[in-house]
């Protein structure tokens, strides 16, 4: 039941109509608004993140393909050195297809000038291979044959050993970037005769010379020819993207660039997306290569809790329409015909009394004249507690202040006063709630009240905040991610640039995870990631940071770390706390980890500083594992 401290004459009810409306409609078209830039924000940041793990793992695959690649570089030597059957022997040795999912092809090209052809044929055919033939016939300046070739799971096989290659004008120019530069070089969707182009692959190419030259010319003079290997390039993004691909599509290009003469190939295949909306990342394999990703457009993303804002938006608007009609129509007393007016005011004292929104009428200096139900229960009172208390004193000590400044600002200036603030209740429990205050206008046009409604929003708040630390945290281990690790780095490295404190970026991969969670399980797997997690968090300093990035890699900034001695004995830390047996489902288990170290220097950019540490990693695994390197290259471009 509504109390009051004395009768006025006042139109309460249009009021808090007005009020309920006004407020509901700001309240929600606000709280949508920011509901929607927040899940814009959290899916941009998300593809960031996506592009810089695609682009890592698809320099490792490059990076792999042309180490490969280059230890076939010495079997191409003038003829009869190697025949066939010496050839597709070294590369079933080699394991080639089963070690690098994406080759499935493996072949020597020779340079040969015209007139060394008659030579080269008499080699061959004079080392066991008598039926060798330069195709398709004719003269030309030179040749670019095929001197041996090993394939498996192409569609149509076909043999192409003695084809002259140069006779495909588009790979003239990929044969002539790769000698001029020294430097692998790709080109999309290679036709090769009798066959059909085979869409979504590409053609790696790695020069080899007789000596080793430093200039163009030199290269040129002393080119023997080409190492190529066949790649399956939508399996290599397939693979790369991962998990998170369903919706993503990315496109690599050979170079700097992004053109469509650069495409080396897309995922999906085909695929030809805008620049508008994408991130670009740029890195070297043995060439330089661009990646470009964006959401597909019409794919299904993720679900995320911040997806239906304007669902919510038509939801709450219907009912908060709905309440501001319901007070309008009871305070006019329209439900009941000629009802007189003590009926329609107790029947507006009813709805008043049950209305979720807390409705008050308070004097200048706080004192309440009217006060619903709802009001109580915001502020945890009793009807007894308004006999003797200002509104002033429920507020939260911090806020009070500058809200009693704020009211008295809007009374005397005759405004309406709209604001969000905490309450704090006798049993110390603290609110937050969102109000909208209206004056009421007495005699000689002077303020005589205000009318305020009252939200309480605490869940409201609370929901946002759980949203925002989802959005920044990993859910299995509860530590940072790779968005909000990325962004103390960048807070850190500007810290650092103007006090000079010295910071280490270390980046570490546990070994043979996989065994673990192929041979126990996925649950042992998370149970083995919370594990590592919490002893990491023992090796941190406060105001430290350890983020997972991922699968079972993981990322630390450490501070006042001056040189490498004092990096290297927080990594032996590290693997130190790593070492200790960890009992999973009954198994005792000993965990190694490969870690790489960057101490960055003045300038460097976040994103540059993860990449490095990421390299330094992956040297560490292929040293030996269950150690560190560290990374002492040029800082990388962002």
């Amino acid at each position: 039941m509504v109390k009051g401290r004395g009768h006025r004459a006042v139109k309460l009810w249009q009021v808090a109509a007005i009020a309920i409306l006004v407020f509901g409609t700001v309240g929600i078209s606000v709280g949508s608004w920011t509901w929607f830039q927040r899940n814009k924000v959290h899916n941009h940041d998300e593809t960031v993140a996506n592009a810089t793990q695609v682009a890592v793992t698809t320099k490792k695959t490059l990076d792999s393909y042309a180490n490969e690649i280059a230890t076939a570089v010495a079997l191409l030597t003038p003829p009869g050195l190697i025949d066939r059957t010496e050839f597709h022997t070294y590369v079933k040795h080699l394991d080639l297809y089963d070690r690098y999912k994406g080759i499935y092809g493996l072949g020597l090209i020779s340079w040969v000038p015209a007139a060394n052809l008659p030579e080269f044929v008499a080699g061959w055919r004079a080392d066991g291979d008598p039926t060798y033939t330069v195709a398709p016939s004719g003269a030309r300046s030179a040749y670019c044959l095929v001197s041996q070739f090993d394939q498996k799971h192409l569609k149509i096989p076909v043999n192409l050993v003695g084809y002259d290659l140069c006779t495909f004008k588009t790979l003239v120019p990929v044969f002539e970037a790769a000698t001029a530069s020294g430097k692998a070089q790709a080109i999309a969707e290679t036709v090769l005769v009798p066959g059909p182009a085979y869409r979504g692959n590409f053609l790696l190419v790695s020069p080899v010379y007789s000596g080793d030259p430093t200039t163009v010319a030199g290269r040129r003079a002393e080119r023997v020819g080409w190492v190529a290997a066949l790649v399956d390039g939508a399996q290599m993004l397939k693979a790369a993207l991962g998990p998170v691909g369903a919706h993503l599509g990315v496109e690599l290009f050979s170079g700097s660039g992004a053109s469509a003469k650069d495409l080396v190939v897309s995922s999906p295949s085909g695929l030809k997306l805008s620049a508008a909306g994408s991130v670009t990342e740029h890195f070297t394999a043995g060439g330089t290569w661009t990646l470009r990703i964006r959401p597909l457009n019409g794919a299904r993303v993720p679900t995320n809790p911040l997806e239906a804002p304007g669902l919510v938006f038509v939801m709450a608007m219907l009912l908060n329409l709905g309440l501001a009609a319901l007070v309008w129509d009871l305070g006019r007393g329209r439900l009941r015909a000629r009802t007189s007016f003590t009926e329609s005011e107790e029947r507006f004292h009813s709805m008043a009394s049950s209305s979720p929104v807390g409705i008050l009428e308070l004097t200048q200096d706080g004192t309440a004249l009217y006060f619903n139900e709802s009001v109580n229960e915001i502020a945890g009172v009793d009807d007894d507690f308004w006999l003797h208390h200002k509104w002033s004193d429920c507020l939260y000590p911090e806020d009070g202040p500058s809200m009693v400044a704020s009211a008295l600002s809007a009374w005397d200036n005759k405004e309406d006063l709209e604001a969000s603030f905490r309450v704090q209740r006798p049993s110390g429990e603290v609110r937050h709630v969102r109000a909208l205050a209206a004056p009421v206008s007495g005699g000689n046009n002077v303020t005589s009240s205000f009318v305020v409604t009252v939200q309480d929003v605490t869940e409201e708040v609370a929901a946002t905040e759980a949203l925002a630390y989802q959005a920044m945290h990993d859910s299995l281990t509860g530590l940072p991610n790779r968005v909000l690790f990325l962004d103390r780095l960048s807070m850190e490295l500007g810290h650092s640039a103007r006090s000079g404190r010295d910071l280490a970026v270390m980046f570490l991969d546990l070994d043979g995870f996989k065994v673990v969670n192929d041979g126990m399980g996925h649950q042992a797997g998370d149970e083995l990631l919370q594990a590592v997690a919490g002893r990491f968090l023992g090796v941190v300093r406060a105001g430290e940071t350890v983020a997972r990035m991922g699968g079972d890699e993981f990322t630390f900034i450490f501070h006042d770390v001056r040189g490498p001695e004092k990096a290297t004995e927080i990594a032996d830390r590290i693997l130190g706390a790593l070492s200790e047996p960890i009992e999973i489902h009954g198994r005792t288990l000993v965990v190694t980890g490969s870690i790489g170290i960057v101490l960055p220097g003045p300038g460097a950019q976040a994103a540059a500083v993860l990449h490095d540490a990421d390299v330094g990693m992956y040297h560490a695994k292929e040293s030996g594992r269950a150690r560190f390197e560290m990374f002492d290259g040029q800082p990388s471009a962002v």
